[in-house]
């Protein structure tokens, strides 16, 4: 009888039981409205830095990743075609220097095949 964003509550208090040292999480935030959203990524963000929590944060969401990850993998049709900080994948699939990260410009350009 839990909606979804109560679903993904539930299952991300599972998950921080055990204290553990690798999250793997799959749109975390997803289901959620976005104040919950925005708890959960500080929480994330502060077991990362507080408790050394290793996190494999796989989203959609590019302006989340950009906040949340250090490093990026994109993959594309199960192929990476670009790994590292988010302005080194930005720089590296637009092909310009730039000062901050695109990744949702990066994204669009994959999904558009135009990425190498």
């Amino acid at each position: 009888g839990l909606s979804s964003g109560e679903n993904t509550r539930v299952g991300l208090c599972k998950a921080f039981m055990n204290d553990p040292k690798l999250l793997l999480l799959d749109e975390p935030t997803a289901y959620l409205d976005p104040e919950i959203a925005w708890q959960v990524k500080n929480a994330l963000l502060d077991a990362q830095r507080e408790k050394g929590t290793t996190i494999l944060y796989t989203s959609h969401n590019m302006d989340e990743v950009e906040r949340m990850c250090k490093r990026i993998i994109f993959l594309h049709h199960g192929k990476i075609i670009a790994a590292g900080s988010p302005i080194e994948i930005t720089q590296a699939i637009l092909e310009e220097e730039r000062e901050e990260p695109a990744l949702e410009e990066v994204f669009m350009r994959v999904v558009k095949g135009q990425a190498a």
